[in-house]
């Protein structure tokens, strides 16, 4: 589902750059201030614990299976702290 969204958010920007609207005054900044914003979220979310349980700690993986809980997410391959709810 995120690969999906990701892949849409890349055809519309692809679509605008290449239309009229790429010549509206700041739209381009504005979309780029986006992307940063939206990038910096994403990389924080991996590394918050408070989004993956008491003790997780963020080894850098980027890519790979990812769990759903009703407490918390979590990365099978990414070692956790003793005691950690999974």
């Amino acid at each position: 589902m995120i690969d999906d969204c990701q892949d849409i958010a890349v055809r519309y920007w692809n679509e605008i750059t290449s239309s009229h609207l790429a010549d509206v005054p700041g739209l381009l900044q504005l979309l780029e201030t986006f992307q940063h914003i939206g990038a910096a979220n994403h990389r924080w979310s991996f590394m918050a614990p408070r989004y993956h349980g008491r003790g997780f700690v963020w080894n850098g993986v980027l890519t790979g299976e990812l769990r759903l809980t009703p407490t918390h997410t979590f990365f099978p391959d990414v070692p956790v702290l003793e005691g950690t709810p999974r």
